[in-house]
């Protein structure tokens, strides 16, 4: 039988992607090269998934290089890409391997890339996200919007003084996970009493202060510096609403305005929103979830060869 890994040197979002595939098809076995180190003695599987760029890869190109299915996933938008120097760089690298034949294809998480990196003979092609739903979920309807999340790395990108105006007009508390970057930034004293904030929490915990404290979440990043939002997804899929700017999400959580702190303030406190029970989003979430994952398949087996169910 032909064997399919997605390795992971430990990127949080690419990573992540990875993981879902996995979990959405369980041919795909996951591995994280932070707990396991390459086995020069291990033979190259038909297919191996590259997250993002790592310098770990040079050495699994340089072993398993002349192998055919050496696949590149590139989850960054173009606009991520252009206000991270580095990442075009990295992206550079990935271009070069798969011209010279060392990388056998590129998968894409944002299709605006396809009329600039698509040329040639290249083998590029864009596919949606795998998304799978948790087991748990929020049945409860909460009578009062009092707690919001701010999860995730809270860099620049992710429009975070905005979102702690709108909660702080709003009257409510937001729960940070990343505390380190928020304090890096000098955003921590301008959020005073706003914040409760948390260490960065494995997935046990994580899900708990979901279920267990969260009202609504918060992922209004700058449009176009995400390809997905897993964390918007972690709360829709557990029937918790999640403001965001991602085109996949409900139209009522999609805001329009980042910049707007009334806005999203308003949002926050949105009867259309609030109203609405656990249910309502849960449904959303598995109805995108079949065609996400429909697609998803679809694609890597025609462009790749491969079969995942």
């Amino acid at each position: 039988m032909t064997e399919i890994y997605a390795l992971d040197p430990g990127f949080p979002g690419a990573g992540r992607v990875l993981k879902e595939l996995s979990k959405a098809f369980p041919k795909v076995k996951y591995v994280n090269l932070t707990q396991k180190e390459i086995d020069v003695d291990w033979k190259p599987p038909a297919t191996i998934f590259l997250p993002a760029w790592h310098p770990q890869y040079d050495e699994i190109i340089r072993m398993w290089g002349d192998h055919d299915h050496l696949i590149s996933l590139w989850t960054s938008p173009p606009l991520q890409s252009e206000m991270v120097p580095q990442e075009l760089e990295y992206l550079r690298k990935i271009l070069y391997f798969l011209d010279t034949g060392k990388i056998h294809a590129l998968w894409l998480g944002d299709k605006n890339w396809l009329p600039l990196i698509k040329k040639g003979g290249r083998k590029v092609f864009y596919a949606p996200y795998p998304v799978t739903l948790p087991t748990q979920r929020r049945t409860e309807m909460r009578e009062k919007i009092e707690n919001v999340s701010l999860f995730g790395p809270l860099h620049p990108r992710k429009n975070v003084l905005t979102q702690l105006i709108a909660a702080k007009m709003a009257n409510v508390f937001v729960h940070v996970t990343d505390t380190r970057n928020l304090q890096a930034n000098s955003l921590d004293s301008l959020a005073g009493a706003t914040c409760v904030f948390h260490d960065w929490l494995s997935e046990p915990e994580y899900e708990n202060l979901l279920l267990d404290h969260i009202d609504l979440g918060l992922q209004v990043s700058i449009p176009g510096v995400e390809s997905f939002s897993y964390v918007a997804w972690d709360h829709i899929s557990r029937g918790i609403p999640c403001l965001t700017t991602v085109s996949w999400a409900p139209s009522e959580l999609r805001v329009l305005d980042h910049a707007n702190p009334e806005l999203i303030a308003m949002l926050i406190r949105s009867a259309e929103i609030n109203d609405k029970d656990s249910g309502y989003w849960r449904q959303y979430a598995l109805d995108y979830a079949q065609m996400a994952n429909a697609k998803c398949r679809e694609t890597l087996e025609a462009q790749l060869g491969i079969n995942l169910t």
